[in-house]
């Protein structure tokens, strides 16, 4: 049950509920492959939906045996300048592919939004950012990224040497996020390895994991163990927010593998180091995934071997930076998000799911209903919350009458409906004091608006 109202409020977050149907993909490779020993590199790029997009590198073994399926491997990058180009002693996003590719991988590397061959024209930590319009639908880059993850994960799924059920996913920092955000709304991947971001003192730094309302009475752990009972691997750094990942993070992961049955399904290592995806990273990620998706328990046979990075005008589809006529601006893309995001009054019980999960609201029993003072002021309450409700009750004049919940202190509508003979509950607006600001700390990822609580109460 906790599994699927947490999965409904990942997907609200990222304004892919209720998930409309999917465009089908039109892949365009650029150039003839790159050849090498052990591995080819071609430049591919799609539309995830019309005007967007998606842009990265396939990376294969060389040569592919004819009929045989390969486990395959989605890998988003982290915030580094030069996303999945960058190639140095702490991240290197060429190298982990030309070596997964090695060792027996279909490997898709792709960009995060305005990296790169990706969204060319839109700004990354901006995106949407403090506009109304986007807000109310759930728009922004943290849900454009996603869905731009769950279109890797079908363009890999249809590669006709790809076995879909042996797909893993491993990206570290804001990649690691989105690696644990796609593995748990997405059931295709059996394997997982976010390196270097599940945290619960830091969660994300970026507008592109920190949707409103994503972390509501939540957290990364928790978000990351709707993967279980499937294999995950957790690497962190002493150097980084995943410092306390062998004594917190891990041992409260645990508690979800072990529930199910699974606890030899969960692992973490740590390595003294900064903020990485370095060789010992690699590594660790190279034989937990020879381990589960090759059925290859030596490690030893997963040791990282020297490789040559191509030139980045060799590594992008688009060299010159201009985008492909059909990349839309920022203002098209909200506006045909939008028109997808519209009500369909035929799907009611999809819209008041994510009605709920927006504002992060509760259905309250009338048993865990609690009420103390003396009428007609009142104090209202649920059983364990703490909440608190100031209200005023004034009953109906005679039996049997309609009551009105009345938002606000409205005097004289108070009285209007009190002189029909209705009843009236008036109910106190709830309010921060101080105000709080919305955008300060991505403060409605992890906290209800003064709206949202106002509708609770």
């Amino acid at each position: 049950a906790r599994r699927a109202e947490l999965r409904e409020q990942v997907l609200v977050a990222a304004g892919l509920w209720p998930e409309t149907e999917r465009p089908p993909l039109q892949p365009t490779f650029v150039g003839p492959p790159i050849l090498r020993d052990g591995y080819s590199i071609e430049r591919v790029w799609f539309e995830t939906r019309p005007g967007v997009v998606l842009g990265g590198n396939l990376y294969r073994p060389y040569p592919l045996v004819p009929g045989r399926q390969y486990p395959a491997v989605l890998t988003p990058h982290g915030h580094a300048e030069r996303g999945r180009l960058a190639s140095d002693d702490q991240f290197d996003a060429p190298g982990r592919c030309i070596n997964l590719a090695r060792f027996g991988f279909v490997v898709f590397t792709y960009d995060m939004v305005g990296y790169n061959d990706t969204g060319l024209g839109l700004t990354h930590r901006n995106f949407a950012l403090g506009q109304t319009v986007p807000a109310l639908y759930g728009i922004g880059v943290f849900g454009l990224q996603t869905y731009n993850s769950l279109r890797g994960l079908d363009f890999l799924s249809s590669l006709p040497e790809v076995d879909p059920a042996r797909i893993g996913v491993t990206g570290e920092s804001g990649g690691g996020t989105q690696t644990f955000i796609v593995c748990a709304v997405d059931d295709r991947p059996a394997v997982a390895a976010p390196v270097n971001m599940i945290s619960l003192h830091m969660a994300g730094g970026c507008v592109c994991e920190n949707s409103p309302g994503l972390r509501v009475d939540s957290d990364n752990v928790q978000i990351s163990a709707l993967h279980s009972p499937k294999p995950q691997l957790m690497v962190a750094a002493t150097g980084d927010w995943t410092t306390n990942t062998v004594t917190v993070e891990g041992p409260y992961a645990m508690e979800a593998w072990g529930l199910q049955g699974a606890a030899d399904q969960l692992e973490w290592v740590i390595y003294d180091a900064p903020h990485n995806y370095n060789l010992d990273s690699r590594q660790a990620v190279y034989a937990f995934f020879g381990r589960h998706l090759l059925g290859n328990p030596n490690a030893a046979d997963f040791r990282e071997q020297p490789f040559l990075i191509e030139p980045d005008e060799d590594l992008l589809v688009f060299p010159d930076h201009q985008p492909p006529p059909r990349q839309a601006d920022e203002a098209t893309i909200i506006a045909r998000w939008r028109e997808l995001a519209q009500p369909d009054f035929g799907r009611l019980a999809e819209l008041g799911i994510g009605l709920r999960h927006a504002l992060a609201v509760e259905p309250v029993a009338p048993s865990a209903a609690l009420i103390s003072g003396t009428a007609p002021h009142l104090v209202l309450g649920r059983d364990g919350t703490g909440e608190r409700v100031e209200a005023t009750w004034q009953p109906p004049s005679q039996p049997g009458a309609a009551a009105v919940v009345l938002l606000g202190q409205d005097a004289d509508l108070a009285r209007s409906l009190a002189a029909s003979g209705r009843g009236v509950l008036s109910v106190a607006p709830f309010t921060y004091e101080p105000a709080r600001d919305r955008y300060e700390q991505f403060y409605t990822c992890y906290n209800r608006t003064d709206l949202a609580c106002r509708v609770q109460d």
